[in-house]
């Protein structure tokens, strides 16, 4: 559930409206990527809890997981980041822009908080409280909603306005690549009981989000293909409800918000032990794993607060936050038993991660990527491996 946002379903319906069934590709690479994380755990062993995700994907090499690890860093900022902004554009209709904000910034405030305390029984208590609200606030809703719709307008003219960008479509399907390497499912599976169950439970949650997705999807298009009119095709999961629901429809307000609140304790959680595990335990060995969670919650929140007063979009963070780590730690954890030299590893990828940063920090962008990327950082893994020689 953590990965079913309710930024993510919004987008999501929004590119079903406007594009219709390619939104398809982000729960099917989703589903694809779940599928690829049990063949990983089948293969390699479940690292220990006390072993941070990034040293685990790493191999154990000390400046490597320095950079997995800021990788992750910066990754688990954007994501956090784009829940932020999605928080307070909840509220924005109701408060108003500044209000918004510091209630969003309020209730982030209390997830970190709740994390230190309670760690990853908080988060997964809280996936179970998102679960429960989905289906019941969202799923059966949405269904009744698409049955009388279907069943009592005439289908008109068609609203779909334009194709998705190759470059949108190629950074959605990144999923099946970014779901086997993420911080938050390693961490998951770290935490349980035994392998089956932890086969079990991501064959389960990406089917999970598989269907919830594809529903949203489903909701968006038919939207579109009866005659539905929205302005902004990302504001048409609460139009959909409000107009076939009613009054009733104004709890989508209740779903997203769970969907919110649910995901961004997840995507702390992982900076909170990104920073405390992977990157606290080298610059500062001797200090108290307690203390060092106690300072990465409070760099967390000040960082994520930072970046959402200037970001506006949800979906740019999302995608961008998923090209890095894929492109940054996936050859190497692919290759790494090919290559003997630790530089030939660490030293591309960290090459990978300042160009990725660097470009988006200018606002530009590269012919085929996220790949382009993916295969540059292979490319040049290859040469240094054959400079060895």
């Amino acid at each position: 559930m953590s990965f079913i946002g309710g930024a993510a379903t919004i987008a999501m319906a929004g590119i079903g409206y406007a594009n219709g069934w390619i939104g398809l590709v982000d729960p099917v690479a989703v589903v694809l990527g779940g599928f690829g994380v049990i063949l990983l755990i089948t293969l390699f062993p479940i690292p220990s809890v006390a072993q941070g995700t990034s040293a685990f994907l790493a191999g154990g090499n000390a400046i490597r997981t320095f950079v997995y690890a800021s990788c992750s860093f910066f990754v688990y900022i954007l994501l956090a980041s784009a829940q932020v902004v999605a928080l307070q554009k909840i509220f924005i209709p109701f408060v108003g822009e500044q209000i918004a904000f510091l209630v969003a910034v309020s209730l982030f405030a209390f997830i970190v908080g709740y994390i230190y305390l309670g760690g990853i029984g908080a988060v997964t208590r809280t996936d179970i409280v998102q679960f429960v609200v989905v289906v019941l606030l969202f799923v059966l809703p949405a269904a009744y909603g698409l049955i009388t719709l279907t069943a009592d307008a005439p289908s008109t003219e068609s609203t779909l306005r334009s194709a998705l960008d190759m470059r949108t479509i190629l950074l959605l399907s990144l999923s099946f690549v970014f779901v086997p390497l993420s911080q938050d499912v390693w961490i998951r599976v770290r935490s349980a009981n035994d392998l089956y169950t932890a086969k079990k439970g991501v064959f389960s949650g990406v089917l999970i989000y598989g269907c919830i997705v594809t529903l949203a999807v489903a909701l968006g298009y038919y939207s579109s293909q009866y005659g539905i009119k929205v302005a902004d095709s990302e504001s048409i999961l609460p139009f959909f409800f409000t107009s076939q629901l009613g009054l009733a429809g104004s709890v989508t307000a209740i779903v997203i918000l769970a969907a919110v609140m649910s995901t961004l304790d997840s995507f702390s959680f992982n900076l909170i032990s990104t920073v405390s595990e992977d990157l606290g335990s080298k610059v500062s060995p001797k200090t108290s794993l307690k203390k060092r969670r106690l300072i990465a919650g409070m760099a967390v929140f000040a960082s994520c607060v930072f970046i959402a007063v200037f970001a506006d979009s949800v979906l740019s963070l999302v995608l961008t936050a998923l090209m890095i780590y894929v492109a940054v730690i996936g050859p190497g954890f692919l290759l790494k038993k090919y290559v003997k030299n630790e530089i030939t590893l660490w030293l591309p990828a960290l090459v990978t991660l300042v160009t990725i940063l660097a470009m988006g920090i200018m606002g530009s962008n590269i012919p085929g990527e996220p790949y382009t990327y993916i295969f540059a950082h292979m490319a040049l893994i290859g040469l240094l491996k054959a400079m060895e020689k």
